[in-house]
């Protein structure tokens, strides 16, 4: 018998995995998609985008997922249609799912090894929902008439921190990261 609990996909190197588990208990599943290769870059080019959308539907999606999240459009993946790279598509459009997309920098950090053309058309997806931490980051994309983009405040993740004064850490002492961060952040200091 198929499980009728709804599915929720989720890109790895993303906190969003223990985050649905712990929120859906057994009411829905979750489902890891990769997230493509690790960046070449500061973020992930055409090329690289199009590499984790073929390795994504490389196995059958069943069932498919009702929405998809990721962290910093990882999960922003495209597939080449019959007419080649003329004829790119959204992965997540051909899944039908809305992708949701926790930006912590500005959606242009996160696409800057795109081309232009490719960038443009790419924002204007209405199933891409593209929530910034950042209330001016969420501003600039809106003013210029960017659908689903929305100020969502941070907040801190669901993994282990350092709890000693930052005048007892070491000099140079990095805060622990995980695989979500894109490199690691110095510790701060007052």
């Amino acid at each position: 018998m198929d499980d009728p609990r709804p599915t929720i996909g989720v890109f790895v190197r993303s906190p969003w995995a223990s985050a649905c588990r712990a929120v859906l208990g057994g009411l829905g599943r979750v489902r890891e998609f990769p997230a493509g290769p690790e960046p070449s870059g500061p973020s992930l080019s055409l090329q690289e985008r199009l590499v984790a959308g073929r390795t994504t539907c490389s196995d059958p999606i069943e069932p498919p997922p009702v929405v998809l999240l990721d962290s910093d459009a990882a999960g922003f993946q495209f597939l080449e249609g019959p007419g080649g790279l003329a004829d790119l598509r959204l992965l997540h459009e051909e899944l039908g799912a809305p992708l949701v997309s926790h930006m912590t920098g500005s959606i242009g950090w996160a696409f800057d090894r795109i081309p232009w053309p490719v960038f443009w058309k790419s924002l204007g997806s209405h199933s891409w929902i593209k929530a910034l931490s950042s209330a001016t980051a969420a501003s600039e994309p809106q003013r210029f008439g960017v659908p689903n983009a929305i100020h969502v405040p941070s907040a801190a993740l669901n993994r282990p921190y350092p709890t000693e004064p930052a005048s007892a850490l070491p000099a140079g002492r990095m805060v622990p990261t995980d695989s979500t961060s894109r490199s690691p952040r110095p510790a701060a200091s007052c």
